[in-house]
């Protein structure tokens, strides 16, 4: 067992009173660590990376992005950071109703001063929209700038549109009702739009049991553990294809499965083509036509 598997048990043993002071500690020395707020290093190399295939695939600046699947710990850092950086409007949109609100307010103030020292004096001009004394504070409020906000629920009753760039990171996977959220995003890109997805086909529970590999869901009716719709590379680009995109890129990651995994296979997959099975995850970038 390793230490922090020991602690954590040590952690969940105690009474709840002791546990709510243990909470209260942790939560005291997180709160003052710019890393554990911001992520650091990370949220600006994601940016980075959205920021390069949007520049790359439209030719210029978005106009108007939509992060979708945001997440609940940083929901506006990427799109705040096209705000101020390029000047788009942006929508950060998140099912999961889960949040911490002061976290993330905090985060956005760190976030939005990362980007205005990179930023020339245009930007530096948007940046200070944003209220960044309240978010300091830990105050928080979903639009946060009248052109940056954060919509929580299906996106099928987001009430906007017109996005020219709508991206995610190991967010499709988890959608039910692929074909028609696939759908509802769809009539919100405006024609010529892109859109750029990271999608890890892997069984999630892979990542954290030992008892499980990247195919495993594929060989339970009702798997256990996070929701994960099962879709192959080739059915998420047929989606794709169906919806009236152009696929731009489609670069999977694949490994081997092992030697066993076909006789095991459920039957609503037993069908599945060697290359979909190989690919575990996929790069996807698609234009509206």
């Amino acid at each position: 067992m390793s230490s922090l598997s020991k602690v954590k048990d040590e952690a969940l043993a105690l009474p709840w009173i002791e546990q709510d002071h243990l909470m209260r500690a942790l939560r005291s020395k997180l709160e003052d660590d710019r890393q554990w707020r911001l992520g650091g290093v990370r949220i600006r190399e994601t940016y980075q990376k959205w920021s390069h295939l949007a520049l790359e695939h439209l030719g210029r600046s978005p106009s108007k992005v939509m992060d979708f699947g945001a997440g609940i710990y940083h929901p506006l850092a990427n799109v705040a950071q096209f705000n101020v950086l390029h000047g788009s409007e942006g929508v950060g949109v998140e099912l999961d109703p889960r949040f911490l609100p002061d976290r993330a307010a905090k985060c956005l103030a760190d976030t939005i001063f990362d980007a205005w020292l990179h930023a020339d004096p245009e930007a530096r001009l948007r940046a200070r929209d944003y209220p960044l004394d309240s978010l300091r504070q830990g105050e928080w409020t979903d639009r946060v700038t009248p052109k940056v906000s954060r919509f929580v629920g299906d996106v099928r009753q987001l009430d906007d549109s017109g996005f020219d760039f709508v991206f995610s990171q190991s967010v499709l996977e988890h959608v039910d009702e692929f074909d028609d959220v696939l759908k509802a995003l769809t009539e919100r890109t405006q024609p010529g739009g892109v859109h750029a997805h990271v999608i890890d086909m892997r069984d999630h529970r892979s990542y954290y049991r030992s008892d499980k590999h990247q195919w495993s869901f594929l060989c339970e009716e009702e798997p256990d553990g996070p929701f994960c719709n099962r879709l192959r590379s080739s059915q998420i680009i047929d989606a794709y294809k169906r919806h009236g995109f152009e696929i731009i890129v489609a670069r999977p990651q694949r490994e081997k499965p092992p030697k066993h995994i076909r006789r095991e296979l459920i039957e609503a997959f037993s069908d599945l083509s060697y290359r979909d099975l190989e690919r575990t995850g996929l790069r996807l970038v698609a234009r509206r036509r």
